[in-house]
């Protein structure tokens, strides 16, 4: 599990209350892919809201794999840039 920076605990603490992270006017939009990953996984909270992650305008850093990660968590990903790959097999 990786250190998060402010923007990736902002993402951790809107996963914990279900509202939706919208980073489009921000000027700091980075998250690593390996903390959403972890998140989804239940690394960084026991109790994620029902809503899972949320998040809008993100510039996501690295590649997201989710393959074969099972989890209940609901990923919501809007208007969201990605310079590598999402892996979702």
């Amino acid at each position: 599990m990786v250190e998060p920076t402010e923007v990736e605990r902002r993402l951790i603490e809107s996963a914990q209350s279900g509202v939706l992270l919208n980073l489009s006017a921000e000027q700091a939009r980075d998250v690593r892919a390996v903390v959403i990953r972890d998140l989804l996984r239940g690394r960084y909270t026991d109790e994620p809201d029902p809503r899972g992650v949320r998040l809008r305008g993100a510039r996501i850093i690295g590649e997201l794999d989710l393959a074969d990660v099972r989890t209940e968590v609901p990923l919501t990903l809007r208007e969201c840039s990605h310079e590598e790959p999402i892996s979702l097999t």
